[in-house]
């Protein structure tokens, strides 16, 4: 019974926007406190040269993610 329910984020499409979507989660959780758990639904990866440079600089280790949970 002294169980706290699991807190949820969930994100429409991030379309290769990680940047976008790493702020906007940082944002609501200095608002809100930390989440357990966050799902992307929708299109993750997009299609345009940007958002695929952007993933690679990622998927390199270039860049780091910055959400903490």
């Amino acid at each position: 019974m002294g169980d706290k329910p699991l807190r949820l984020l969930a994100s429409g499409d991030v379309e290769g926007r990680i940047n976008a979507l790493f702020n906007r989660v940082n944002a609501i959780q200095k608002k809100s406190g930390q989440f357990d758990l966050l799902l992307c639904v929708g299109e993750f990866f997009g299609n345009s040269p940007e958002a695929e440079a952007e993933w690679e600089a990622y998927k390199s280790g270039a860049k780091k993610g910055k959400v903490s949970f």
